[in-house]
């Protein structure tokens, strides 16, 4: 296997093309302190994380309301506009981000709570398997400098 990434590298070298690292690779002209990237050809980026809806949960006008909004922004770019939607699946490695305490009180309800924070880590422990999803939408607009 050793041999093989020598002669790759030998043979790129042979070839006069220069090994590039990772970040060499992004074509970027300049990134602003605001996240705005300047890319060749006068285009200017944004990656904005946006957070997910529990939509199956909503009532049906919110629904509605939530589906027409969506329709909108997503509209918003027409086919001079590029967007790019991205989706990143990790691995959590925090737990005390799936605790739950509910305290306790001074009246009757505490079997209630009881019942309740056991509910809840139930449907913890079922609904992302330690998956933290990241959601993001890159946009691009043509500019002569911002």
């Amino acid at each position: 296997m050793k041999n093989t990434k020598k002669k790759n590298g030998a043979a790129a070298k042979g070839k006069g093309r220069a090994t590039l690292s990772a970040q060499q690779t992004i074509p970027y002209l300049s990134m602003h302190p605001d996240g705005v990237c300047k890319l060749p050809g006068g285009l200017y980026t944004k990656t904005v994380e946006y957070e997910d809806i529990n939509y199956s949960v909503a009532s049906t006008e919110d629904q509605t309301a939530i589906f027409s909004g969506w329709s909108s922004f997503l509209n918003y770019f027409d086919s001079s506009l590029p967007f790019q939607l991205s989706f990143i699946n990790r691995r959590s490695h925090s737990r005390s981000r799936y605790q739950v305490n509910i305290p306790k009180a001074d009246d009757n309800y505490n079997s209630v709570r009881d019942e309740f924070t056991g509910m809840l880590k139930n449907q913890i422990a079922k609904s992302n398997n330690g998956i933290e999803r990241s959601k993001y939408i890159t946009f691009g607009i043509p500019a002569e400098g911002i």
